[in-house]
């Protein structure tokens, strides 16, 4: 039980290292399991715009742990969600930062689980050794640091292969080949360190720190290679606690936002075999809070493990009638209340677009503007944000000046607790 009592909400904090859209979903799930919203964002990010979230601190691309530490020390937290890996990669690193309390440490070990298994969670390697080793189905997975070692892979695993990179998110981290040369040359790209070039373009186009710390820690890049699986794309986002499953939505990919990317349409499943795997995988690395699995579905219906993503992914939000809301199922475990029933779930088989992710990929998708288009339309303040900023250009340099300038002011207080911020 949390430290949460005499019917106060529960209060979570959300940790986001880019000003992502899908966290504005992630708060108005939480928000609407009966959570009060902290953020912990980069300026500017759309969350804290919104009139019931609380910002607690500005994340730092530079001393992303300490900040982290920082926060969830000088203040109470019953649940401590990050959003993306950078944010995941924080949190870890915020358990053993010296500005940690006791009360802190506490409060991440509730949040995200065993700390003995925060290296591994992220090392792709260390994730496919747990695997197999609780019976769940995973290509073979190889480390391969040198070319004499990816050399010794292939004789192993045989051509096509796929190299997969630690620290690197989505399509940047993934590299097919169907050839000994390919293979060699993907390895090489994945290896490289950024150059001073693009990190500069990268801050300079997107208004993003986070691309400054790679280059100036450098961290190696932890590089394994898998025999290329042929199958359908299944993801499953999950809520557990202390190496317990409440609850999973498992989903069929329909159509990615752009090769290698996020889902942008997707249908609901039920998978005893990926639900089994995300059981015993969970329970093996005494994970809590949210975690997303991919999969490959072979032809038999076997479900194979490709990735373990240990933080809320971008469908948390989703309720599958089987399961309800994944917000609710922590929240219920949190204050031992029924959870709250999520204002709309999908049957199983239905395709889901997501949003903004389909209108964003195809504007004049026959999805757009159709009840199978996950638009909450119980939020409009959520709703209008997500339109606007999916619009929104680039700021120029002056406006992110502004920006940064406005940031210095004392964060807005949210409203009442449960008070209506939202048009219903």
């Amino acid at each position: 039980m949390s430290s949460s009592s005499g019917g106060a909400r529960p209060r979570v904090l959300l940790v986001s290292a880019y000003r992502w859209l899908h966290t504005v979903r992630a708060a108005l799930a939480a928000r609407e399991a009966g959570f009060d919203v902290a953020l912990l964002a980069p300026v500017g990010h759309p969350v804290g715009t919104l009139s019931w979230v609380e910002t607690v601190g500005s994340y730092s691309a530079l001393r992303p742990a300490r900040e982290v530490a920082r926060v969830v020390s000088e203040e109470r937290f019953d649940l401590v969600v990050p959003v993306d890996d950078l944010a995941r990669a924080a949190a870890f690193d915020a358990y053993a930062h010296p500005a940690l309390s006791a009360e802190g440490a506490d409060t991440l070990r509730r949040s995200l689980g065993a700390p003995g298994t925060f290296p591994q969670r992220g090392n792709r390697y260390a994730v496919a050794q747990v695997a197999e080793a609780n019976g769940v189905p995973t290509p073979s997975t190889r480390p391969v640091a040198d070319d004499g070692e990816l050399d010794a892979a292939l004789a192993e695993l045989g051509l096509p292969v796929v190299l997969k990179a630690d620290g690197l998110m989505g399509g940047e981290g993934v590299r097919f080949a169907r050839g000994s040369g390919e293979a060699h040359t993907a390895l090489r790209t994945l290896r490289r360190q950024p150059r001073l070039r693009n990190v500069v373009g990268g801050f300079v186009r997107d208004d993003n720190p986070n691309y400054l710390r790679p280059f100036l820690r450098r961290p190696p890049r932890h590089v394994v290679v898998q025999p290329l699986v042929a199958g359908i794309e299944a993801t499953m986002t999950a809520a557990a606690w202390q190496g317990e499953l409440l609850g999973a939505v498992a989903l069929q990919v329909v159509s990615a936002a752009y090769p290698g990317g996020p889902a942008a349409v997707v249908s609901t499943l039920e998978h005893p075999g990926m639900l089994d795997s995300a059981r015993r995988l969970i329970a093996a690395l005494g994970i809590s809070g949210f975690c997303g699995l991919d999969f490959f579905l072979l032809p038999n219906g076997e479900p194979t493990l490709l990735e373990l993503n240990s933080r809320a992914t971008h469908t948390s939000h989703l309720a599958a009638e089987s399961t309800g809301p994944l917000w609710g199922l922590l929240a219920e475990r949190i204050t031992g209340l029924a959870a709250t029933p999520a204002p709309r779930t999908f049957a199983t088989g239905q395709p889901i677009a997501l949003f903004p992710q389909e209108r964003l990929r195809d504007p004049g998708s026959t999805y757009v503007g159709t009840e199978r288009e996950d638009v909450p339309v119980q939020a409009s303040e959520v709703v209008d944000l997500i339109i606007e900023w999916s619009a929104r250009p680039i700021p120029s340099l002056l406006g992110r000046a502004q920006r940064r300038l406005a940031a210095r002011r004392p964060p807005r207080p949210p409203g009442p607790a449960g008070a209506a911020a939202v048009t219903t």
